[in-house]
């Protein structure tokens, strides 16, 4: 019996998962009509915005589990199968929330960590600065 709430939790945070992954598949695609330059900017300002809106969708979604855990915790159901059930898939849309969290800072650190084409510098601030004097 203890099977079934947790395949449903799993597969909660698959089907989100896998959504997501398709949607950031589809942001990082470079646009083929301009020069990659181009392409390669505007594909930056939607992965930052992507990003953005992403840690949002994860925190908000986090909550929202968070809040139905606790509903659903308060409300009798005809089984306690059904409410395993119904708690397990709110469980799965909170870890999924926080996957999503996870996975945008894991991105961001990577990226924070890299050296930029001097080797030097982690950020741009000291080569402008440099060149300003």
């Amino acid at each position: 019996m203890q099977l079934m709430p947790t395949a449903m939790k799993f597969t909660t945070l698959g089907l989100l998962s896998l959504v997501w992954l398709a949607l950031h598949q589809q942001v990082m695609q470079l646009d083929s009509r301009l020069v990659y330059h181009i392409a390669a900017i505007n594909r930056d300002k939607k992965k930052a915005e992507f990003y953005f809106r992403s840690v949002w969708v994860g925190l908000i979604a986090a909550f929202i589990s968070l809040g139905g855990q606790e509903a659903i915790g308060q409300i009798t159901f005809d089984s306690a199968f059904t409410r395993e059930l119904m708690l397990s898939i709110i469980r799965g849309i909170g870890l999924w929330g926080l996957l999503v969290v996870a996975m945008v800072w894991v991105r961001i650190g990577l990226r924070a960590s890299q050296p930029n084409l001097d080797g030097d510098s982690l950020t741009p601030y000291e080569e402008e600065k440099k060149r300003r004097d």
